[in-house]
């Protein structure tokens, strides 16, 4: 809090949940509390329509669109027709398999990846993302998986644990080498994220294990 309050900030966005709000942060300067639940072009056009700015972000998602499109059109004789996909994250040593949010957003294109069944079943049900143990993937796997990991030593041991596992040898895209390594850093959603993301994917998608 003094650290944000040391900036002597005219207006503050932060990036919570609706329910926990904003105070104490908004005693120190006007707050919009933007809910990290939602799309991320929804937050980015209410940032925008705050600043006065949402000409600025509207040429954003349509260069974003067509980036990502032009991405997509590479690989199209690369990504059989239903492939599917699923992302699996490991923070503070716990496991995550991701709906459409993160990473998920980007790979779900029309051009690209398809959801599993049961990540669509997530997706159907509004689920972002939700807990499963190591038991659970096979359930979740689509034909490619990512998996990403955090930089801490728990999520670290953690990952390291699930890949030298039985349980991980036997899933279908592990023995198919169509597994990719990530940093979980790539699972944020955020604008300057998700463009950075259609530059590394290309290397990420030669380097499967």
């Amino acid at each position: 809090m003094e650290r944000i309050k040391a900036l002597a900030p005219d207006f503050i966005f932060h990036c919570n949940t609706v329910e926990t709000g904003a105070t104490p942060i908004s005693q120190i300067a006007p707050t919009l509390v933007l809910d990290r639940e939602d799309a991320n072009f929804e937050q980015l056009r209410l940032m925008a329509a705050v600043l006065g700015k949402r000409a600025h972000a509207e040429k954003w998602i349509k260069n974003y669109k067509s980036k990502s499109k032009a991405l997509w059109n590479q690989y199209r004789l690369d990504i059989k027709a239903n492939e599917t996909v699923t992302v699996i994250v490991v923070v503070d040593g716990r496991l995550y398999v991701m709906g459409n949010h993160g990473l998920s957003f980007t790979l779900h294109h029309p051009l690209a990846f398809k959801p599993s069944e049961k990540v669509r079943a997530m997706m159907d049900m509004g689920v972002k993302y939700q807990e499963i143990s190591a038991e659970m993937i096979e359930a979740y796997a689509g034909d490619r998986l990512f998996l990403l990991v955090g930089e801490d030593q728990c999520s670290l041991d953690s990952a390291k644990l699930l890949v030298n596992s039985p349980l991980w040898r036997e899933l279908s895209p592990v023995q198919n080498n169509l597994v990719y390594l990530m940093d979980a850093k790539w699972n944020y959603d955020d604008s300057i994220t998700l463009e950075r993301l259609l530059n590394v994917l290309p290397d990420v998608l030669r380097k499967s294990v």
